[in-house]
């Protein structure tokens, strides 16, 4: 839902998602849904920095995530990197 409403430009309701998954992991930085989360969040507020690195967590978990490597880019695109 979280996501849905990030595409929607609701940056404040999908963050109040993000926040209750986050509260049903253990550890959020070993979270792949965690971490997808904080670099659509970041991508929503111009961070491309911080999401590019949420982005590399995500790929460090799962090296074959298409959607991780592919918004990864999108950031250094954005950094001009």
């Amino acid at each position: 839902m979280g996501r849905l409403l990030l595409q929607w430009g609701n940056l404040t309701g999908a963050e109040r998602y993000f926040r209750e998954v986050e509260q049903l992991v253990t550890e959020p930085t070993n979270s792949v849904v965690v971490m997808m989360n904080r670099g659509m969040e970041y991508i929503g507020r111009d961070r491309y920095s911080d999401a590019a690195r949420a982005f590399e967590r995500v790929l460090e978990l799962e090296p074959d995530n298409v959607w991780a490597a592919n918004n990864r880019a999108v950031c250094w695109l954005y950094l001009r990197d």
